[in-house]
């Protein structure tokens, strides 16, 4: 980096994909050059990185860069019950949700999907059909597509609904 010189740009690219941190953004050191990056600007894959001066010259790291896909980390939901034949929005906390994270409960091998409802910083919300739900507690798992899953063993538990067939007066 003892070539770079005030006005420098540095670009990742992968394929037609380029993401550039702007000259303003860099702090040229003695042979250093230091940025903060956004990851979200990236795609999962492998980047050339190129430092550009303004007067033409340039240096490439040729697959200098990866970006992986990571495992959310649920923490908690919230709320942490429903009831058997209702549907229940539950809010997932934590960190690395991407924009098409899944949400399902399971208890054994078997499976009840969420139908995500929104997302943001920290948190997913979704939607499950309790309807024929096993009563008991159900493990809350979150998955990143080409990401190991996570789980929150446990963390969800369906009671049953309790009816009267009759009642009578006195009782």
């Amino acid at each position: 980096m003892d070539f770079a010189r005030a006005g420098a740009v540095v670009e990742f690219r992968f394929g037609s994909s380029v993401v550039t941190v702007p000259a303003g953004s860099i702090t040229l050191l003695p042979g250093e050059a230091r940025f903060t990056l956004v990851l979200s600007s990236f795609g999962k894959g492998t980047y050339d990185v190129a430092l550009r001066n303004p007067d033409g010259g340039a240096g490439v790291l040729v697959e200098a860069f990866a970006v992986a896909t990571v495992s959310p980390v649920p923490l908690s939901v919230s709320p942490d019950r429903g009831y058997e034949g209702s549907v229940v929005r539950l809010r997932v906390t934590g960190s690395s949700f991407v924009g098409n994270s899944t949400v399902l409960l399971r208890r054994g091998t078997a499976t009840i999907p969420g139908a995500v409802v929104g997302a943001g910083a920290g948190f997913l919300d979704a939607d499950f059909d309790l309807d024929r739900a096993a009563l008991g507690a159900w493990d809350v798992v979150v998955a990143n597509p080409g990401a190991p899953e996570a789980v929150l063993p446990g963390a969800f538990e369906v009671f049953g609904v309790l009816s009267l067939d009759s009642m009578t007066p006195g009782d």
